[in-house]
Order: structure tokens, then C-alpha cells, then sequence
């Protein structure tokens, strides 16, 4: 049985890699619908649930993650690990998350060389698109709370989705212009 941690999560208490593995490996295997989708289900789940990390960190780790090479989801994933449980923590969180969906191709693989094209699963992912849309939106609004304290903030970020909407996503400039 895991002890309570605490919120502090400038020296949060020393978390298993076992833990961090297992979380991340869970989320792997039931967050669907792109990094958006998984960074919100690693908030609620590290922030929310565990008490393991603070909005704020998630925030920071978001923002880190956007700028650095890489996709944002394992990079976000890689961040938490690395706040509980430093340079292991990182790799074995990151294991975790990447695991099951390396699993699933796989697996998919082995069954589309076999049965060929299937139509009936197009109709089955299709049913997943406003689960995901629905998940997405719910991150956005929680997370827009928690960053958008007052108009300066506001402006900012209105600021910045007009710059990468016409710059077309390089996060640094946009980064580097809003502050």
C-alpha cells in the first residue's frame, strides 16, 4: 500500500517506480484520442487523484513539453516522471505510457495482415470522436482556469492562439513574442 504524498511538489516524497510505471502503463492502455486527450486523463489522475504535483506544475510541464522535440503527450508524461522520481522515473513512466499502444500495433498489425480490411471497425472508431472531443474540451476549460488568473493573463493568451493561427504552430516564436 502506497503512504500519502504530499502536495509539495517542489520536493514531493519519493514515489515506487513500480507506482509510476503501473499509472502511466494504465493510462496508456485507456486514454484514447491524442496528447490532449492523455495530458488531461495524467492531470486528473497525478494532480487531481494522488495530490502528486500542483496545476501549476502540469502547466509548466505542458509548456516544456510544446517547445521540446518529440510528441508532446510522452514529453508531458516524461516531465512527471522525472518531477517524482527524477531521471528513473522519467524513463520508467515513459516506458509505461508508450507500452501499451506499442502492444496494440502489434497486435493490430498481426490481425489486419490476417483478416484484411474490416469494415465494421471504421464504424467503431468513428463512435470514439466526441468521447474524445468531450474529454479535450473538459482539459481545455479546467486547465484555462487554472492559467487564466486576471485580463493580463487573458490577453496573453488570446495573444498567442491569433499568433499560431496565422504563424502555424512554431511555439517557440510564439513563445518568445508573448512572453
Amino acid at each position: 500500500m502506497l503512504k500519502k504524498l504530499h502536495v509539495n511538489s517542489e520536493n514531493p516524497e519519493s514515489v515506487s517506480l513500480w507506482f509510476l510505471f503501473w499509472n502511466f502503463f494504465k493510462i496508456g492502455s485507456t486514454a484514447f484520442g491524442g496528447f490532449m486527450a492523455l495530458i488531461s486523463v495524467v492531470e486528473n489522475r497525478m494532480v487531481r487523484r494522488h495530490k502528486l504535483l500542483t496545476h501549476e506544475d502540469m502547466l509548466d510541464g505542458i509548456s516544456l513539453a510544446t517547445v521540446l522535440p518529440g510528441p508532446v503527450a510522452a514529453n508531458v508524461v516524461a516531465y512527471v516522471g522525472y518531477r517524482l522520481g527524477r531521471t528513473n522515473g522519467a524513463v520508467v513512466s515513459a516506458i509505461g505510457v508508450l507500452l501499451p499502444s506499442f502492444i496494440l500495433v502489434i497486435g493490430l498489425t498481426i490481425a489486419y495482415l490476417q483478416a484484411g480490411e474490416i469494415p465494421a471497425l471504421q464504424k467503431a472508431f468513428a463512435g470514439f470522436i466526441p468521447a474524445v472531443a468531450a474529454i479535450i474540451l473538459s482539459a481545455a476549460r479546467r486547465m484555462s482556469k487554472k492559467a487564466i488568473k486576471g485580463w493580463r493573463e487573458l490577453v496573453i493568451a488570446l495573444i498567442a492562439a491569433v499568433l499560431l493561427k496565422v504563424v502555424g504552430g512554431f511555439y517557440i516564436t510564439v513563445l518568445v513574442v508573448v512572453g
